[in-house]
């Protein structure tokens, strides 16, 4: 935070426990966030090394939506664009049940924790809303890039297979889609279609290959630990993308850090630094990517689509319906929602 003030120029402030806690990404916070962000650009527009942006950290990520005041009043604004009158909302969203109905978009409150149920309508929309905020964010901030040089590729990292932001429509602006994915983010034996489907979709998004920006490489977990990858379980989840039309494979992370919220969050190398298994693992399948180097961006031919509807995937997790089915929605639940 010091060194990234002292660059700048200018003092920069964290919230929560970290960058990631990102909160309030509405128009209020997005003309301050323009003034600051536009310096390291500007910055470092000539210097030749860079060629690629990576915009911001898993949008949509940890299901991190805010429901502040700054963000009721966005919301509020929101509605009012896509309703247009209050009498519409009420329709749309049935509020005649439980004398729901509103009388301005002043009223409306964000969907924050009651006591009983609350409006699915007024949830879904959230969502939606959620979603485009964010957006809009990565937006702002190719729009500064592209502006200050059209050579910059730009991208944007999302997140495992959650609904809490459009992967379709966040990619729109970003010269190629990147995904972030954990097979072993379980307890359990890991699905290995869960992590095939987020491939496809990614290779979806705009039709082409993609980069797996993190990719697994030693025990996932963070502030705890999940299961040890068996042997040779990295080379298959690695194979699996690029046969899915990952180009790129990035692993996550070099070493293992020896402190942070992230302390138990295994790399190639473990804490103390010392090559072992993972790190020869690692090795060994740089060789085989070499071979594969030919047909990474090879123009799929699919025979077969699947249809995935993000808004139904939202509605069903909006409220559990579902009570004797095996879907876990406490965890990772828009995943297996998505895969089921």
């Amino acid at each position: 935070q010091q060194e990234i003030s002292k660059f700048l120029g200018v003092e920069v402030g964290l919230v929560g426990d970290g960058v990631k806690d990102y909160k309030d990404i509405t128009v209020i916070s997005l003309q301050s966030a323009e003034e600051d962000y536009i310096k390291v650009p500007e910055l470092l527009q000539t210097r030749e090394a860079i060629k690629f942006w990576q915009i911001d950290n898993e949008l949509g990520g940890d299901n991190d939506i805010c429901y502040c005041d700054n963000c009721k009043k966005a919301f509020q604004k929101w509605l009012k664009n896509k309703y247009k009158s209050i009498e519409n909302l009420n329709n749309a969203w049935g509020t005649d049940v439980w004398s729901q109905g509103y009388n301005d978009f002043k009223e409306i409150e964000p969907p924050r924790k009651t006591q009983g149920a609350t409006n699915s309508s007024l949830i879904l929309d959230y969502k939606r809303f959620n979603s485009d905020s964010k957006i809009e964010f990565q937006n702002m901030q190719a729009s500064i890039l592209r502006k200050i040089n059209k050579e910059w590729k730009i991208t944007t990292n999302i997140f495992g297979l959650s609904a809490v932001i459009d992967g379709k429509k966040v990619n729109e602006q970003n010269d190629v889609v990147a995904w972030d994915f954990y097979p072993n983010m379980t307890f359990s034996t890991p699905l290995p279609y869960t992590h095939g489907l987020g491939l496809d979709m990614c290779r979806g998004y705009k039709k082409a290959p993609f980069i797996k920006m993190e990719n697994q490489s030693g025990v996932a977990g963070g502030d705890i630990m999940f299961r040890t990858p068996r042997p040779n379980e990295l080379a298959k989840w690695t194979l699996q993308a690029i046969a899915h039309g990952a180009s790129d494979i990035s692993f996550f992370r070099w070493r293992t850090s020896s402190s942070g919220p992230e302390e138990y969050w295994h790399g190639i190398l473990n804490h103390d630094g010392v090559p072992r298994r993972i790190y020869n693992e690692v090795k060994d399948f740089g060789e085989v990517f070499e071979k594969l180097k030919p047909y990474l961006n090879d123009k799929l031919k699919a025979k077969v689509a699947i249809v995935h509807n993000r808004e139904l995937a939202g509605g069903l997790t909006t409220h559990i319906h579902l009570s004797t089915v095996d879907i876990d929605f406490t965890h990772v639940g828009e995943e297996r929602l998505l895969t089921w």
